[in-house]
């Protein structure tokens, strides 16, 4: 069986199938493609190298050739902005020109002056995160930056230690003559 564009184009006009030829000849699908929805050929079976991907894009094609796709609007123009959550926790403004921070995220932000978490600060400021975020993380981490200082402290003694402890270093710049 010939798998030709020409061959395939009459054997779509046989069955009727006009709507596969138009998509066909606009580009939307090929001509074999077509033709396999209108089951006048059979495609060879999938070895499992391959991409499904491929499948799934014929697949789509063939549904928007025979209209049983979603229509979609075309774009124009920039999309209106989302509306802002109600209930999400308290952020800074979202417009580039209002730097400002709000009250509360002031006061966020000087407790965590305070407490002397400049890291917090930075990241809300560059915001990375958010005051809510900065200021959950200040709340419970105080406790573990502490545990963190006490180990760091003790690593340090027992290095002294056994600096303490070790032979004295032998120059050898002594040795050579």
């Amino acid at each position: 069986m010939s798998t030709s564009v020409s061959y395939l184009t009459k054997r779509l006009k046989a069955v009727g199938r006009f709507d596969l030829l138009e998509a066909a000849q606009r580009g939307e699908l090929s001509y074999y493609c077509a033709a396999e929805a209108a089951e006048l050929v059979t495609r060879r079976a999938v070895l499992g190298n391959g991409s499904p991907n491929q499948a799934k894009k014929r697949a789509w094609a063939v549904m928007k050739a025979e209209g049983r796709g979603p229509r979609f609007a075309p774009k124009s123009g920039p999309t209106p902005p989302t509306p802002a959550r109600t209930d999400a926790h308290p952020k800074f403004s979202q417009e580039p020109a209002k730097q400002q921070f709000s009250p509360e995220t002031r006061g966020i932000i000087a407790r965590l002056v305070d407490l002397g978490r400049a890291d917090l600060v930075i990241a809300v400021t560059e915001r990375r995160i958010s005051p809510f975020q900065a200021a959950r993380i200040a709340e419970r981490g105080g406790q573990r930056r502490a545990v963190v200082e006490e180990k760091k402290a003790e690593r340090v003694k027992t290095e002294a230690k056994k600096e303490a402890h070790a032979p004295p270093r032998i120059d050898v710049r002594a040795l050579v003559g």
